[in-house]
């Protein structure tokens, strides 16, 4: 099985501002180029 897209709020705005742990998104993007999947940021809060 493939993942196409990984589709992720980067900063939670619903309980408060909680940014994500320090590597976490470097991670996510490193995993993505590796697999040839997108990344996708969608930032609720504007």
């Amino acid at each position: 099985k493939e993942i196409a897209a990984i589709i992720i709020e980067p900063v939670a705005g619903n309980m408060g501002c909680i940014p994500p742990a320090e590597g976490f998104l470097e991670g996510l993007r490193s995993l993505c180029d590796q697999f040839g999947s997108l990344l996708i940021f969608d930032e609720v809060m504007t």
